[in-house]
């Protein structure tokens, strides 16, 4: 694995992260709390464990994260066919070697801070342009964890990052009864491939209205309604930094909760259903 056998642990205010080389993995989130430290973030102890079994626990996913139809785009009148690693018929995380499934240079490490470059050749999974691309993990002040993800290519392509963590604040079981806002008046519907259709739909009287905190448990006949989709962000509230409330989780016991600011103007939420628990 090779560069993923590099790890770095990273202490500040009560937080504890440890990070990976294979993937740009986040392996592990943890905070102090009143019970002692608790591991917020879902992975595996044993790096060994990643390559064949991770869905993409903690990875930064590229070049492009997320699905691309039938794994084809054009660009500046040029067509490009991607590889199709989701069932061969679409393109899914940046493709069979995408970015979350690749050995990263853990370029600097300190005491609160890791820095991770990879480098992708011109034709990697069918991108054009060589593309440069850095993960930062940062803990600040305030129990923060500040995720900086950035690329740069010599020619025209696309680029998608998206940092790829499971969070359960409760550190384990069933996280459908912890409550969740999402500042976001529509979402994105997508195909039962979960290819985005192009709508831009209201939440109000749907399973999508995350408006209010509540529960995630949704009901869809009688089972957890699988939530795997993109909300578009109303980014109505900013901070002295430039980022926008996204998201707020409250632990099912009430005892924690979590604040998701980010620069983008979507957020996907996974709720986890298709994750082998075994």
């Amino acid at each position: 694995m090779g560069e993923a056998k590099k790890t770095a642990r990273l202490r500040k205010g009560g937080l504890c992260a440890d990070i990976m080389g294979w993937g740009a993995v986040l392996q592990k989130l943890a905070i102090d709390t009143d019970d002692g430290p608790r591991v917020i973030t879902l992975g595996f102890a044993d790096p060994d464990l990643y390559p064949n079994h991770s869905p993409h626990f903690g990875a930064t996913a590229g070049r492009f994260a997320n699905r691309i139809a039938h794994g084809r785009f054009t660009l500046d009148g040029t067509a490009y066919q991607l590889s199709c690693n989701q069932g061969g018929a679409h393109h899914l995380h940046g493709g069979f070697k995408g970015f979350g499934k690749r050995d990263w240079t853990l370029a600097e490490v300190a005491d609160d801070k890791a820095v991770l470059t990879l480098v992708s050749a011109a034709g990697e999974e069918g991108y054009p342009g060589t593309m440069h691309a850095t993960t930062r993990y940062i803990l600040a002040d305030g129990s923060t964890l500040r995720v900086e993800l950035e690329a740069v290519s010599d020619a025209p392509t696309l680029v998608n990052l998206v940092h790829h963590s499971y969070f359960n604040l409760d550190g384990g079981g069933d996280i459908l009864q912890s409550r969740l806002m999402i500042d976001a008046d529509h979402y994105t519907p997508v195909t039962p491939d979960l290819i985005p259709t192009g709508e831009i739909v209201p939440v109000a009287g749907t399973l999508f209205d995350f408006r209010s905190l509540r529960t995630i448990r949704g009901d869809d006949g009688g089972k957890p309604f699988a939530y795997d989709h993109n909300f578009v962000l109303n980014r109505q509230r900013r901070d002295a930094q430039g980022l926008y409330l996204a998201a707020r989780l409250v632990a099912a016991r009430g005892d924690l909760a979590m604040e998701v600011w980010t620069t983008e103007l979507g957020m996907q939420f996974y709720a986890g259903a298709k994750i082998n628990t075994k």
